[in-house]
């Protein structure tokens, strides 16, 4: 139940013995949006049994996020009883982060025996994230880093479009998330204090409903230890591998039945996490998190928003495995033509 127009109405009597929350942020505004430049281009060159593909493109998305109240301190008050409050303070001054993609490929659709295709090639892309400031967050545009390489076939078993086996595996990396670029290198505060009794006072159907008369119990920022985060040396981008495999046939009765396996691989996770020394304590006073592929070992150095700026550390165990996630699924069709 949210008030955020000083002066409001107090508590709506519908709700009593509720939480609510009330003042602080007075009008309250959000602003999101998604600005995308692309440019594509791709040729085919038919050449005897061969359909080669070629071309490129370009994208660049300008994300921009703003969230502000017009309230005194831009505070919002959740009054839980008389005894205890919190004060949490979450607004995103205007930002804007920048993604840019630059992607080559070539491909082969090669009709290598009557009713046997070969399908070859591979795609390049490298990405780069920009901050709000300029500052360049990261950027994998060497070969290694966006090399996608692809194959798969199709065999039409008897050269009459009833029986097809079909298979292919695939490379791709993935895309950064923008959400998490404006989250780190953007500009938002999120501050939350706790009261208790003797630090504030609530009278309902007042114009500020809360005054604050002592200092909080506890304060959590939870965004400084997120703000520009340091990049692990040697970060890579989310790497998945796809193999792909299935038979279909179709029936004089007009039924075609299919059977597929689908097997995904992704390596190369990336995380923003709190490293910590063996007695629970984190390596930098203003627990910074860090951007890294989770392993067991990592080195960092410290960006200019930290108290400890230009610092390197080396953790030679960090406790964590290697991220992985893997993806397995097996896929019956069934479809009759009319």
């Amino acid at each position: 139940f949210y008030w955020y127009a000083p002066g409001g109405p107090g508590a709506n009597p519908a709700y009593n013995g509720n939480p609510y929350n009330a003042g602080g942020f007075g009008v309250w505004t959000q602003d999101e949006k998604d600005k995308t430049t692309q440019f594509n281009a791709a040729l085919t060159w038919i050449a005897g049994n061969h359909a080669v593909k070629f071309g490129g493109g370009y994208l660049k998305s300008d994300y921009t996020l703003a969230q502000q109240g017009s309230g005194a301190g831009g505070f919002q008050y959740q009054i839980n009883d008389a005894t205890s409050m919190n004060a949490i303070l979450f607004i995103n001054l205007p930002a804007t982060v920048t993604a840019t993609y630059t992607s080559l490929f070539a491909q082969d659709n090669w009709e290598a025996l009557p009713g046997f295709r070969l399908i070859y090639g591979a795609r390049w892309e490298g990405q780069t994230q920009d901050g709000y400031n300029g500052v360049q967050i990261f950027s994998f545009n060497k070969l290694s880093d966006g090399l996608q390489p692809r194959f798969g076939f199709t065999w039409d078993v008897n050269n009459d479009g009833k029986t097809k086996v079909s298979g292919s595996w695939a490379r791709y990396f993935e895309h950064f998330p923008q959400r998490a670029a404006i989250r780190t290198w953007g500009r938002e505060t999120y501050i939350s204090e706790n009261y208790d009794a003797t630090g504030f006072t609530y009278t309902p159907n007042t114009p500020t409903h809360v005054t604050i008369t002592g200092a909080p119990v506890t304060t959590t920022d939870f965004s400084t230890a997120f703000n520009q985060d340091p990049i692990a040396q040697g970060i890579k981008m989310p790497q998945r591998d796809e193999i792909a495999i299935g038979v279909d046939h179709t029936f004089a009765s007009g039924w075609t039945l299919g059977l597929h396996a689908l097997y995904r691989h992704l390596k190369d996770a990336i995380e923003d996490s709190v490293i910590l020394k063996p007695d629970g304590t984190p390596y930098n006073a203003d627990q910074h998190a860090i951007w890294w592929n989770p392993c067991s070992s990592v080195t960092w150095t410290q960006t200019s928003a930290s108290s400890d700026a230009g610092t390197t550390y080396s953790v030679p165990n960090t406790g964590f495995p290697a991220a992985r996630n893997y993806y397995r699924a097996f896929t019956l069709t069934a479809d009759k033509r009319t």
